[in-house]
Order: structure tokens, then sequence, then C-alpha cells
């Protein structure tokens, strides 16, 4: 129920821009045949019913950066502001996960809400029918009655007219040409289509607004395709009619089609006034129709590196380096610390424009973000001369005032750039290629890759491969033989020499346990949703939890990583500060954090302080979890 509730959100709100394009519509065309209206509000029907969404580059629906976000936002995996004391007496601040729960809840309301509406009009119906019961047929498909007091049609496969006892004879034939118009049109199925759809979507106002002012336009609409045959005296005698059966009632109905009911002072002034419109101007509001059909039927084309920028997270970034150019040799670079990250993923979450598929050449000054995620992926975003936004080689048309406003926060950087920066990075499967090559590798093998370097005596070269992977080649150096060219791995702190060992085995491996401690988290992490402790998490998962701990160095291995690429601020945090605890309980912190990442943090200050005051060996047996973040901190190149 609450799948198909959230797909109706959506499909209402795309659908919500189209009738306040068809509002706007109406009134521009006033003077246009009231039929077309009724082409209007068929492409609000058919968009209220259309499961799959069209793409388009003529559309006008705004794009949102997530379907649902301009509807019922849905709030983070989190935990709430008042936590109770956990391990070392911390407290969290963070939200409950309510999104799923609220969903299901409104899922409920929302066909409640459906069930409602069409009970009602199979009552209205039933004691309509009930009225008209004892209805005498006057000829063909009209038949008088005592009990009602305006004309209307009632039915659905089999519509009757019914016309009340005691209606005026002056009265009769604009009466029974109108209702005969409605049949005509078929307006006895599209009304109690459109009341269907109304109480599909009763908790949007605006389809109530379109289902009003729909119900009027059939009635406009009928009336002129009457009138449009009859003189002046004959239109006179029609609003007569629509005077003397002029229905009180404003009561929302499904059925029937009454002759007198809704807008009678609007449809005798248009009845009374009413002329041949000219050929140019059903032109012009058949166009409308088109244009409104291309432009609000239809979605705006997915740009997925415009999106990706729109919904990043800083919890998603491992490393952001800034490279500006043209500036000063000392200005060109900089790499952002943890605490920056977030600042710049909300300045890329503001992403906009338009794509151009064919950009000029500019002198301007860009400005560029190289990130790396957690996943090991890197992306690039840049601001060229104010005038583009490139995102990953996809540039789009960014707004002037958005875009000039990067300069007076990262217009310059800290130091140099690295030599060799530009050089393509290696790769997993360049390592793998490289690796064929077993002791016969070469320096020359590994040029044109970026690299810098380490070490004195001995020549280093460090190789980034991504957030994940580094690959260390020493020897003599580049005119000398390679010793040892070693592919680590951050997760576990362990490596292999790529030529004599097995570098695809070791990478299988690595990712194999990886995966397996990241996957014990997740499941963890996913009931009780609403609970308010952490511990909660780990009491409702025992097998997972204990297969953590099971996991001794591996699970260490797995936060260390975690926690020393930042940003851990959310539920795994927490969880992961708690069974660092249970790891670690000689090294466990008596402090209150709000964050699983600010308890690490304190941790790790805590390690140096500890190293540095008792020395290696002695930190190697009495802190040995401890000692290993360290190195694994060292690895990092």
């Amino acid at each position: 129920m609450a799948v198909l509730f959230e797909k109706l959100l959506s499909m209402s709100a795309s659908a919500g821009w189209l009738i306040l394009a068809v509002v706007v519509l109406r009134l521009a065309l006033c003077r246009a045949p009231k039929w077309m209206r009724c082409w209007l509000w068929a492409l609000v029907g058919v968009r209220l019913v259309m499961p799959v969404s069209l793409k388009s580059p003529l559309s006008l629906v705004p794009q949102s950066p997530a379907e649902m976000g301009a509807v019922l936002p849905e709030p983070p995996v989190t935990l709430p502001q008042q936590l109770p004391q956990g391990v070392g007496g911390y407290t969290a601040a963070a939200d409950v996960q309510a999104g799923p729960e609220l969903m299901a809840a409104l899922g409920w309301l929302w066909l409640a809400g459906v069930l409602l509406l069409l009970g009602y009009a199979l009552l209205s119906m039933l004691r309509l029918r009930r009225r008209v019961a004892e209805a005498a047929l006057l000829e063909g498909k009209v038949w008088q009655c005592d009990r009602v007091d305006t004309p209307f049609i009632l039915g659905v496969f089999q519509p009757k007219i019914y016309l009340p006892s005691d209606l005026p004879p002056a009265a009769l034939e604009p009466v029974l040409a109108h209702e005969r118009a409605h049949l005509a049109r078929r307006d006895h199925w599209w009304k109690p289509l459109g009341f269907l759809l109304l109480a599909v979507y009763w908790f949007h106002p605006l389809v109530w607004l379109a289902y009003g002012l729909f119900c009027r336009d059939l009635e406009l609409a009928c009336d002129e395709r009457v009138v449009r045959k009859l003189d002046g005296a004959g239109r006179k005698a029609y609003s007569q009619a629509l005077l003397t059966c002029s229905a009180d009632r404003h009561v929302l109905a499904a059925c029937p089609l009454a002759f007198g009911e809704g807008n009678v002072k609007g449809r005798i002034r248009a009845a009374l006034h009413y002329r041949k419109p000219a050929f140019w101007l059903v032109l012009v509001a058949a166009v409308a129709c088109v244009a409104a059909a291309a432009c609000f039927l239809t979605d705006p084309v997915r740009h997925p590196t415009l999106e990706w920028a729109q919904n990043l997270t800083a919890e998603q970034v491992a490393s952001v380096e800034l490279v500006v150019m043209p500036q000063s040799q000392d200005k060109q670079y900089k790499r952002f610390s943890s605490e920056e990250i977030p600042a710049v993923v909300a300045l890329l979450n503001q992403s906009r424009g338009r794509p151009e598929g064919e950009p000029e050449s500019l002198n301007g000054q860009s400005i560029w973000f190289y990130l790396t995620l957690t996943d090991g992926t890197r992306h690039e975003v840049g601001n060229m001369g104010n005038v583009y936004l490139v995102i990953d080689g996809d540039y789009y048309d960014g707004p002037y005032d958005w875009l000039s406003t990067w300069e007076d926060a990262y217009g310059a950087g800290d130091s140099p750039l690295p030599e060799g920066y530009f050089d393509p990075a290696l790769t997993l499967e360049d390592v793998l290629k490289l690796s064929e090559k077993g002791e016969g590798l070469v320096w020359e093998d590994l040029d044109g890759f970026s690299y810098t370097e380490a070490g004195s005596g001995l020549y280093i070269r460090i190789y980034p491969i991504d957030s994940r992977y580094t690959l260390w080649v020493g020897g003599a150096g580049p005119s000398g033989l390679i010793m040892y060219a070693n592919l680590n791995c951050a997760y576990f702190g362990e490596g292999v020499d790529i030529r004599t060992g097995d570098a695809a085995a070791f990478v299988e491996g690595q990712e194999e346990r990886w995966n397996r401690t990241a996957e014990l988290f997740a499941v963890i992490a996913s009931t009780p949703a609403a609970s308010s402790s952490p511990e909660d998490y780990l009491d409702a998962h025992p097998e997972e939890h204990q297969a953590l701990l099971d996991g001794g160095t591996d699970t260490l291995c797995y936060i260390f990583s975690q926690f020393l690429a930042g940003n851990q601020t959310g539920l795994e945090g927490h969880l992961m500060r708690l069974v660092l605890d249970e790891l670690a309980p000689e090294a466990r912190l008596k402090l209150e954090a709000d964050t699983g990442q600010e308890y690490f943090d304190a941790w790790r200050e805590t390690a140096e302080g500890v190293l540095e005051e008792q020395g290696a060996e002695w930190m190697e047996e009495n802190q040995p979890a401890m000692w290993l973040m360290l190195q694994m901190q060292r690895a990092e190149p």
C-alpha cells in the first residue's frame, strides 16, 4: 500500500503542473471553442493514469533531485536527538527514521479516503435511482418524474434522461437538445471517470480544482454545441430554460449530468453572446493543446551527472581536491580536510543548468573539484569562467549568479599543483595486466601514470589506484631494477608483490572479506528502524553481532578504514563505535560523543598520545587495536 501511495504522490506532483497550465490556458483561450477546454482536461486525465514517464527535452515539468522530494521528504536513517546512555556514556544527536512507517500509515489513510468517496458516489446514485423508480416513460430514453426538480441524465451504460413533471413546455425542447448533446458527446462516461480520478487523488487540492472546472467546461461545451445552431430567439429561449431549471445545488457528484446545475449565470451569458470563433483562434487553441501535451505530459530528460551532483552526500566522499587555473603557482591546488568536505558537497548539491551540446572555448578562470568516493570511483566537477558547469565531461549552461559565488570560497588553493597530477591514475585492471609481466616488470611499464615519490635512499613511487588500493614500487631508481611492487589494500592493511604473488586472488579475497563485514553492519542497521538506542540494533541481530566479533582483525580493519575515510556520523558510525569498544576494551574511552566519528577522532588522538608516551613496542603489546589503526593510518599515501 505504501509503495502504491508513493507512486501516486509522484504522479500527482507531475500532474499538478499540467493542471496549473490548463487553468492558465483556460483564461488565455476564453474565446476559443469550449470543447477544446475538454481536450485540455483529457490531457490531465492521461497524465494522472500514465504509469510510465515519457521523457522530452521540451518538458517544462520541474525536475527535483529526488522523485518524492517536493511531496514528502523522507528523513535519513539516523538516531534521535535524545539517546539513553550507552557504552562510554555518550549521547547521539540525530533523527529517527520514520519514513517507512509514515508512508505505510499515509497509504492506509489514502485508501480510506478513496473508499469514502466511492461509497459516497454509490450511495448518491442509489438514492437517486430510488427517487426515479416511479418515473413514467415520455418517449425513447426520456422519462418524467414527480420527485425530481431539474432535468438530468442518469446511467453510464444505459443512460436515461429524466425530466421534472412540472417542466414548462417552453423549456422542453432546449432541455432535450442539451441532454441529447451530452449523450452525443459521451459526457455520461467522462464525468464518472473524472470523479474516479478525483477519488484516487483526493489528497491533492489541484485535482479538486481540476474536477470542478472540468464539470463546468462539460456544461459550457454542451451549451455551445446546442446554441451554435440557434438564432437569436432560440438562444434567448435556451437561456430562459437555463434560468427556469437552475438548481441551487453545489453538491459534489459523479453523476448525474444536471441541466441547470453549476455556473448558470456564466452559461446564460455565454449562450446569449455566442459567436462562431474565427479559424485562426481555433488553430491557436489547437497548437496550445499540442504544446501543453509536449511540455507537461512528459518529464525532463534525465541527466545522470547532474542528478548525481544534486544527490551527493558527504558520507559518500572519501576525499576532495581543488585545482584552480590560471592562478599563481603556490595557489593552484588544495586537498580538503574531512571537516571541509561537507561544505563542498553542499555547494555541488545546488548544481543546475541546461545541457550544452556545443560549449564555446573560454579564457576565464576554471575551478575544479576532483572527488574520490568511498566506493573508489573518481569524479570531476568544474566551473568554467562562471559560464559552464562541467560534471564528468557533461557541460551545463549554469546560472551565473550561482557559479560566480565559487570564486570567493574556492578561487585559490594553498599549494602548488603536484607534479604529474593530471597523468591518468593507475587502475586495478592496469595492475592485473602489469602483474602478468612477473619479475620482468620495469619502470618503463609504469610511465604515464600519476604517482608521488617517497623514501630516502631507496627510490619509492606510490601510485594511487582508488580509495582502497595503492601500488608501492621501490628500487634503486628509474634506471635500475624494480625491487618490489606491492599492491596494498587499505581494507585490512595487507599487500602482495604483483611480480611474485597472485594479484587477482589477492584482490578477490580482500573484496570478499570487506563485503562480508559491510553486509553484517548493513543487516544490523536495518532494524529496528524506529529504535532510539543503537544497542537495540545489535540486540536485534545476535548472530550478525557475534559474526562481527568473531571477525576480529577483519572487523577492526573495516571499522578503521571507514572512520579514517571520515564522515561516519550516522547510525553505522554508532554501531562501529560499539563494536570497536567490544573488540578493544583495553582502549575504550569514557567520553560523550554525538557521533561515532567524533568518538573515533578522540580515540585516534589518544592512540597518538599513547604512542608518543609509551613507545611502539609497548603499544603493540598492550594496545594492539590502537597500534593496528596507526599502522593503517601511516600506510595511507
